[in-house]
């Protein structure tokens, strides 16, 4: 909180405002004051929430608002096989939806498959149709030694990559998957 939001300044500005005379004391201690400052106590509260407020608006340092931002966004992804459930791991769900560069070219679709852990090549068997080849099974390990117990070893399957591929997929385009 910057000096111009605390409370001992609300008061002396909330002070300063008041009109001069005898029924209007500027002494602390009188009651009037004592009002005064309780109320800069709960202007400089107000003035710090809205200093947070701004934080809150970068999804790099949001806390409060973040489940906003997930809901906004339809987070968690359907997509996930494992939704992200640390704070750390939210935050950069969020920015990557956010700073996510759609394109309509072979070069996107495979990066977003490798993204995921795929491995995949793309061909156009039709007109308006391509067609994502990849492995039959593509294994994936992420159990770590700071992985919680409940954490898979291993995944496997292609939902992840079928469910990705579709949405972001031109809607005029008919996608079909292929495992070799």
């Amino acid at each position: 909180m910057g000096v111009a939001g605390t409370a001992a300044n609300y008061r002396l500005t909330l002070a300063a405002l008041l009109p001069d005379g005898p029924v209007w004391p500027q002494v602390e201690v009188s009651v009037l004051q004592q009002v005064l400052a309780a109320l800069g106590v709960e202007m400089a509260r107000a003035h710090q929430r809205v200093e947070q407020l701004i934080e809150e608006a970068d999804p790099h340092t949001t806390n409060d608002l973040i489940t906003d931002w997930e809901r906004l966004l339809g987070l968690p992804d359907d997509c996930l096989a494992t939704p992200p459930t640390t704070l750390a791991e939210r935050r950069a769900a969020i920015v990557t939806l956010l700073t996510l560069e759609g394109r309509q070219d072979e070069t996107y679709f495979i990066s977003v498959a490798a993204s995921l852990g795929y491995t995949v090549t793309i061909t156009y068997p039709l007109a308006h149709t391509f067609r994502v080849n990849a492995p039959a099974v593509t294994i994936t390990a992420e159990f770590t030694c700071v992985s919680p117990c409940t954490e898979p070893l291993r995944t496997w399957g292609n939902e992840v990559l079928e469910c990705a591929i579709k949405r972001l997929k031109p809607a005029h385009v008919a996608v079909q998957f292929a495992y070799a």
